[in-house]
């Protein structure tokens, strides 16, 4: 009697990358205050695995999007920047390298858009961006220098969104930088920028922000 062969369905080969993302997703929603030795462990131990800059590069970006979409967390998740960092010198600058270049480049997203919705998410995704970058700042994982770098873009051509957001971060970080002379300098260029037809809410965040930050 013929033997019967039984249909298998074929094995589906994964990207290893897709795994990492997957693995390192799952790990950084567990991820909190309680339990961060635990899960910060478990995602330290799964970043060893790295063996090329583009999956350094993956879990930055990872990272970069948890923080910023859910910037009540902002200090958990630059903990975590600061472990890696920490524990994985094989990869510390090419992480440092690339976090820098996400967090400049989240703030030079044009808000162009008509459409009130798209505009209100762009803007938390930006107020999210500049937490994070105080508190990777704070951290010591952003020096100085890049966060005088980020506050001079919003000083050029100057509109009330810019100010808004020049506003916002140097209230984040304004009394944590040394360079007391810089921070006086800007605030005068914003503050020479500002017209008379701009809104009310807007001089408003300006004075708040000059009783704020001690120079």
């Amino acid at each position: 009697m013929q033997q019967q062969t039984v249909w298998k369905r074929p094995s589906r080969v994964v990207e290893p990358n897709i795994l990492f993302e997957r693995d390192l997703r799952n790990l950084l929603n567990k991820l909190s205050e309680q339990f961060f030795t635990k899960i910060s462990t478990k995602i330290v131990k799964l970043l060893q695995s790295i063996t090329e800059v583009g999956t350094v590069e993956l879990a930055v970006v990872i990272i970069w999007e948890k923080a910023v979409n859910e910037h009540t967390f902002v200090t958990l998740y630059s903990d975590l920047c600061s472990l890696i960092i920490k524990t994985l010198p094989q990869w510390s600058l090419d992480f440092k390298k690339l976090l820098m270049q996400k967090c400049q480049k989240g703030l030079a997203t044009p808000n162009d858009s008509t459409d009130p919705e798209v505009c209100y998410k762009q803007q938390k995704l930006i107020k999210g961006n500049m937490k994070f970058i105080s508190a990777l700042f704070k951290n010591k994982i952003l020096d100085e220098n890049i966060v005088f770098f980020c506050l001079i873009g919003m000083t050029r051509n100057l509109t009330e969104e810019k100010i808004d957001n020049f506003c916002y971060l140097m209230n984040l970080v304004g009394n944590h930088l040394t360079s007391k002379p810089n921070v006086q300098r800007l605030m005068n260029e914003v503050n020479k920028g500002i017209k008379d037809e701009y809104s009310q809410r807007t001089k408003i965040l300006f004075k708040n922000l000059t009783d704020n930050v001690k120079i």
